[in-house]
C-alpha cells in the first residue's frame, strides 16, 4: 500500500493525503467503516509532535493537516507513522518520513533568511 505523504512541508501551509483501506496479514478488511485512523508525527525534539484524526474517504481515510498545526514544525526531518484501531486492535497502515523547511512570509520588514 502507498501513502503519498508529501517529502517537503512548508512551516505555516496546509496539507493533505489519502489513506486507502488494506488487508491484515489474514485477509481482514481496514477500512473507515469499522476503523479510526490516526497519523502521528515526530521531530527529534523532546514535545515536538502532532497528531490529527482522518476522515472517512471512499473506505479509507483523509488526512489532512492544518496550517495551525504545521506553524509549530521546527525545520528538518519528521517522522511519521498512521495507525488504524477498533476497539483493542491496532494495525500499522504506513509509516515514512518528510522534511520541513522554514516559510519566506513575512509581516513588516523581513529579516535575515
Amino acid at each position: 500500500m502507498s501513502i503519498l505523504v508529501p517529502s517537503l512541508i512548508y512551516v505555516g501551509d496546509t496539507f493533505a493525503f489519502d489513506v486507502p483501506a488494506f488487508s491484515d496479514a489474514i485477509g481482514t478488511a481496514i477500512n473507515s467503516g469499522t476503523y479510526t485512523l490516526t497519523w502521528y508525527a515526530r521531530f527529534n525534539t523532546a514535545s515536538e509532535g502532532a497528531v490529527v484524526v482522518g476522515t472517512a474517504e471512499g473506505g479509507g481515510w483523509r488526512v489532512t493537516v492544518p496550517a495551525a498545526t504545521t506553524a509549530g514544525f521546527d525545520v528538518g526531518v519528521w517522522t511519521w507513522q498512521a495507525i488504524a484501531t477498533y476497539d483493542t486492535l491496532q494495525f500499522t497502515a504506513g509509516r515514512g518520513q518528510f522534511t520541513v523547511k522554514a516559510s519566506v512570509k513575512y509581516s513588516g520588514t523581513p529579516g535575515a533568511f
